[in-house]
């Protein structure tokens, strides 16, 4: 006989499964004590990130995470937790996670996650939160690039300027 409460958790099962393989992994929090407001707040934050928030039983989530090929995301679910899916903007996410922390400091704790296959302590999201964003290393990248692209361009261009200040001077040496 099939209870509507199996049928209930397998569906969350397979939700949280298709979560994880989606955003390729997650992070377990702790919630317990942080008013509705903070977490209203956190909650649309992550939304306009493009991440997610669900609170799940630990033992779903565990389950869940062993379908979905991250079985060491289990070791994070311990005490209530929820679990906070990435966006694609891992610095960014990492971020938003560690400035909810410190804002409910006495409330919420960072376990620690799964994300893009690596397996994240909480020490380990707090070092990454103080990284520079992608965009500004995507920046310093085109720099490092582009400054001797335009060295270059700069000295070819006097080169040619040199050549035709030579011919200018030839034409009128040959002109008088």
């Amino acid at each position: 006989m099939v209870t509507i409460g199996r049928l209930a958790r397998e569906k969350i099962v397979k939700d949280v499964k298709e979560l994880l393989e989606e955003k390729s992994g997650a992070v377990a929090i702790s919630y317990v004590g942080v008013s509705a407001n903070s977490l209203n707040e956190f909650r649309r934050k992550l939304k306009e990130s493009g991440a997610k928030m669900l609170v799940v039983k630990n033992t779903l989530a565990k389950i869940a995470a062993e379908q979905a090929g991250v079985s060491d995301l289990g070791q994070f679910c311990q005490a209530q937790c929820a679990l906070v899916f990435p966006c694609e903007d891992t610095i960014a996410f990492t971020k938003l996670l560690v400035d909810f922390a410190t804002v409910n400091k006495d409330t919420v704790k960072i376990f620690g996650g799964v994300v893009e296959g690596k397996v994240l302590t909480d020490k380990d999201i707090e070092v990454m939160s103080k990284l520079p964003s992608k965009d500004y290393l995507y920046g310093q990248v085109v720099g490092a690039v582009s400054a001797p692209l335009s060295g270059l361009v700069g000295a070819l261009s006097g080169i040619m300027r040199k050549l035709v200040y030579v011919l200018k001077a030839i034409e009128e040496k040959q002109g008088k």
